[in-house]
Order: C-alpha cells, then sequence, then structure tokens
C-alpha cells in the first residue's frame, strides 16, 4: 500500500489521496472529485453489498465520478489489471 501511495503521489498532472478504510464503517468525512474502487464490494453479502455501493457514494462530490470495478473477467477489468501491471503497480 505505501509503494502504491508514492507512485500516485509523485504523479505531477493531479493531486491524489489514497485512503485505505472499512467501507462498512467510514469514519472519513472529505468528498472527492473521482472515488475509485477495485474488487472489493463483490465479496459483501446483499445488504452489505449496498451498504458498501451506497458508502462510496458519499465520498463523491457533486458533481463527481465513482467507478467501481468488479473482480470479474469483463474487459474493462482485464484492461484495468493489464495497465496495474504494465506499470508495476
Amino acid at each position: 500500500m505505501q509503494e502504491f501511495r508514492e507512485r500516485v503521489s509523485n504523479l505531477k498532472e493531479f493531486s491524489s489521496e489514497l485512503i485505505q478504510s472499512d467501507i462498512l464503517n467510514p469514519h472519513y468525512q472529505q468528498k472527492f472529485d473521482i472515488v475509485f474502487s477495485v474488487g472489493l464490494i463483490e465479496y459483501f453479502d446483499v445488504e452489505n453489498t449496498r451498504k458498501a455501493f451506497l458508502n462510496h457514494l458519499q465520498f463523491v462530490k457533486t458533481p463527481g465520478v465513482l467507478i467501481v470495478i468488479f473482480s470479474t473477467p469483463t474487459f474493462l477489468y482485464r484492461m484495468t489489471r493489464f495497465l496495474a501491471e504494465f506499470l508495476d503497480m
């Protein structure tokens, strides 16, 4: 996680903040232009999946973007994984 934080912080085009927290019991109040989540929500039962998704939304500014990627072998997942591996992330 620390290595990923360092890589993200070195990007010059935009500012970013990487947050690791419990999405079912978030204790973070700030809102962001983009919230990006990969390979998390599919591990919850139906009730907690809904709660996790709604909790993601509370961190998105209006207007803003929420990107949630499920780790299933879809085209988007394979491309995201390829890029992450290519960038050695």
